[in-house]
């Protein structure tokens, strides 16, 4: 199994035209999605994409069997694979071709056969007498607990569904920015009851806290480790 790093450029053609043929026992490359299959934005970002969108076939036309593991749900990644300035024409459907998403909670085998789910909802917390509530049920509690108020300020609640992108409308504080902005997809809110219908479809949450300055094109990591990573240490000790 051959794992692309951030900083390789697995899926050049005519390195695969070299190292792949002549055709032999089938070859696995399970490789990252962002800033790997998805190149970084840049000067060359789509011709990188389509060169490597097209090398994926190319592997798996010499027997070869190709995926991409990622923490983006389908809906997430599939925006990856779409042509760039026209959204409504795929360059590779993943849902009909094996993929890791949702950081392994989403395994997709050929033909976009569903091997593994695993939701959150799925998950129960353990209480001084016995078993607890879910964990989905068990976080919106926490959130809703009036006690909880400063340490959940101006924190969003963002769950990953296999096909959509949802916040907890009671905590929506960053989440239609992360949605858009770092995925290129539209978030909704939803409501406790919603949720937790839900939740034997949430396969990954994410606590968004509010983001800060770009110094020099970079995120400041002092500020980050002044205010925000302080909150975050609180937050946890009081979930824990």
């Amino acid at each position: 199994v051959h794992h692309a790093g951030n900083d390789m450029k697995l899926l050049e053609t005519t390195a695969l035209e070299h190292t792949l043929l002549p055709p032999g026992p089938i070859v696995v490359a399970a490789c990252d999605l962002d800033k790997t299959l998805f190149p970084p934005h840049g000067p060359n970002h789509v011709e990188q994409l389509k060169r490597n969108i097209g090398a994926m076939f190319n592997f798996e036309a010499t027997g070869g069997f190709i995926f991409p593991v990622t923490g983006n749900n389908l809906m997430m990644a599939q925006q990856k694979f779409m042509e760039p300035g026209d959204k409504t024409r795929m360059l590779r459907d993943i849902r009909i071709n094996p993929g890791i998403f949702t950081n392994g909670a989403l395994v997709l085998g050929p033909d976009g056969q569903e091997l593994e789910k695993h939701a959150l909802g799925g998950l129960h917390l353990s209480g001084p007498e016995g078993e607890g509530p879910d964990f989905i049920t068990g976080l919106l509690d926490f959130i809703d607990d009036a006690s909880h108020a400063s340490l959940v300020q101006d924190v969003g609640v963002c769950f990953l569904l296999p096909n959509d992108v949802a916040g907890y409308e009671a905590a929506y504080s960053n989440v239609e920015d992360y949605a858009q902005t770092v995925h290129d997809v539209t978030a909704k809110p939803l409501s406790r009851t919603d949720i937790i219908e839900l939740k034997g479809e949430i396969l990954m949450l994410c606590l968004l806290f509010p983001a800060v300055n770009i110094v020099n094109g970079m995120a400041s990591r002092e500020e980050y480790e002044q205010t925000i990573l302080p909150r975050q240490v609180r937050l946890v000790e009081a979930m824990e």
